[in-house]
């Protein structure tokens, strides 16, 4: 009979869980916290140590894997495209997972992670994890799977959609670019801010939110839209510059409503052929 400990299983698939939901983050565009991601991560790590002291029959099996996964998500980005994110995260756990299995087989390590550790002759043992091995493979493993992550996210990172927006009873829809490089987003609240050519955001904004000579003291906006103001931080070629923003009262994107801050980029005609900059994460 062979004995695992369960503060092993439950340190190791903790740990797996946390790189696939971090990994799941990056493919989704998604703004992560620690916290809900190892309360996730967690939630997963103690149910599979459930599962290893209840039999379930096949079906119920797959029910309550499903039910899991789906838990881990809505605690660690909430509810909102729950079928893609939980789509996302199996994959990142296949990928994860499926890159050790594969470490292991190519360097010659049959028995896997796991080595059996026996006190006597008897047939009995306990599985002990052996640090040595399981440090390198899951850091491999994150290398490999962050660089397929890059990979995806160049190749898929842009795309074109429609966006509408609504600031103080005007409304425009104009065609974005979506940019996963777009990471402009406010301090305050989180949100991700889209770009706007100055002569989209003229159909929407007054003057001096264009043109990037607004004043918080010159008392030229109403007090309703300037209470909607949000300083945005940038890195430029040139450096650090502060970008003039604001809450839209509506905004949609695909057609889908989104929270997100707008700002005019002075100086942009377009977005390759666009004339907005969509953070990938709206999408």
């Amino acid at each position: 009979m062979q004995v695992i400990y369960l503060d092993v299983l439950i340190l190791i698939n903790f740990s797996m869980d946390f790189v696939s939901l971090f990994l799941t983050a990056r493919l989704m565009h998604t703004q992560s916290k620690v916290l809900p991601l190892a309360a996730a991560a967690l939630i997963g790590a103690v149910y599979e140590a459930v599962r290893v002291l209840i039999s379930y029959s096949l079906p119920l099996s797959i029910i309550s894997d499903a039910a899991c996964a789906v838990l881990m998500c809505v605690v660690a980005f909430g509810a909102g495209e729950l079928m893609r994110t939980t789509l996302t995260f199996c994959c990142a756990g296949i990928i994860i997972g499926g890159t050790m299995t594969a470490m292991y087989s190519l360097i010659g390590m049959e028995g896997g992670l796991f080595s059996e550790h026996r006190t006597s002759n008897t047939e009995s043992g306990a599985l002990q994890l052996p640090f040595g091995r399981y440090i390198p493979a899951i850091a491999l493993s994150v290398a490999f799977a962050f660089l397929l992550c890059r990979a995806l996210r160049s190749h898929l990172g842009k795309k074109r959609c429609s966006c509408r927006i609504t600031v103080g009873g005007r409304s425009i829809e104009v065609s974005g670019l979506c940019d996963s490089g777009n990471l402009l987003c406010d301090p305050l609240s989180g949100r991700p801010c889209i770009l706007l050519t100055p002569a989209s955001g003229a159909v929407l904004l007054p003057p001096e939110l264009c043109s990037g000579d607004y004043s918080p003291d010159s008392g030229s906006l109403s007090s309703a839209l300037s209470r909607r103001i949000r300083v945005i931080p940038m890195q430029t070629p040139s450096g650090n510059a502060l970008l003039t923003a604001v809450i839209p009262d509506s905004l949609s994107v695909c057609g889908r409503e989104r929270s997100a801050v707008i700002a005019v980029a002075p100086g942009r005609d377009n977005f390759g052929g666009a004339d907005a900059l969509i953070p990938a994460s709206l999408i």
